[in-house]
């Protein structure tokens, strides 16, 4: 019994566990809290947003 326990309270088997728990909280926190990149969407040089007003898509109709 001495012996499973002096294995189990051996250096290399904490900083193993250490490592397993690090690992574990790290993809973790991967789902939870994941990065939000904006990237503006472009086409030919211009920005493809679609929040125009009805006002403004009449105008650019008429300018175009």
């Amino acid at each position: 019994i001495i012996c499973i326990l002096a294995g189990w309270l051996s250096p290399l088997t904490f900083l193993i566990w250490v490592g397993l728990g690090l690992l574990v909280g790290t993809y973790l926190l991967l789902f939870v809290r994941p990065r939000s990149i904006y990237m503006e969407k472009r086409w030919r040089g211009q920005s493809m947003d679609e929040s125009y007003t009805p006002w403004q898509r009449v105008k650019r109709w008429l300018q175009s």
